[in-house]
């Protein structure tokens, strides 16, 4: 019963600390559908946490967040910040399709 406690504690922990998990085991793709234009980066961060993923030029600013979605399939977030705020989000699911192995004991 003690060993069952620990392991519950421990997936309850390694939920939490996940970088896919935003809220309680709700997707990033549905909580993204919360940001709207205008929002400022606390709004944004109050909804999806911080960023994993950040790059800026001038006034322009973008975060990615990333979530495995299963198989090396990738849930994907970029939100656009002009002048600290929301301009533009693009939510789309990454789909990676490894390249096949060459076959062996072939000559090129």
């Amino acid at each position: 019963m003690k060993r069952m406690k620990h392991v519950g504690l421990m997936l309850v922990m390694a939920a939490m600390m996940s970088s896919c998990v935003t809220s309680w085991f709700t997707s990033l793709s549905k909580q993204s559908q919360a940001i709207e234009p205008g929002m400022t980066k606390q709004e944004v961060i109050n909804i999806l946490g911080n960023s994993q993923y950040r790059s800026f030029d001038g006034r322009y600013e973008q975060w990615e967040y990333r979530c495995a979605a299963g198989g090396n399939d990738w849930e994907v977030v970029r939100i656009e910040f002009t002048d600290g705020r929301v301009a533009r989000m693009e939510s789309f699911r990454e789909i990676y399709h490894p390249f096949p192995e060459k076959p062996k004991n072939t000559k090129e």
